[in-house]
C-alpha cells in the first residue's frame, strides 16, 4: 500500500522533499500535477517517478506497484 503525503530526504543535495504517494518499499513515486517541481527534483534519484503532468505508461506503473 501506498503512503500519503510523506517526505523523503534527497541524499545529494540534503532536500527534504514531500510526495503525493509513495511505495517506500518498491522505491516508486507517483506525484500530483501540483506538485510537479518536487517530480522533477526527485526524477533522478534512485526512486522510479511518475508525475500526472507527464505522459507514462499506465501499465508499467501498475506492474511496478503490483
Amino acid at each position: 500500500k501506498p503512503w500519503y503525503g510523506e517526505s523523503i530526504k534527497v541524499v545529494d543535495t540534503g532536500e527534504e522533499i514531500y510526495t503525493d504517494l509513495i511505495w517506500k518499499e518498491k522505491k516508486i513515486i507517483l506525484f500530483l500535477s501540483e506538485n510537479c517541481e518536487s517530480y522533477q527534483k526527485v526524477k533522478e534519484t534512485e526512486f522510479t517517478c511518475y508525475c500526472l503532468n507527464e505522459t507514462f505508461d499506465i501499465d508499467e506503473f501498475i506492474s511496478n506497484i503490483a
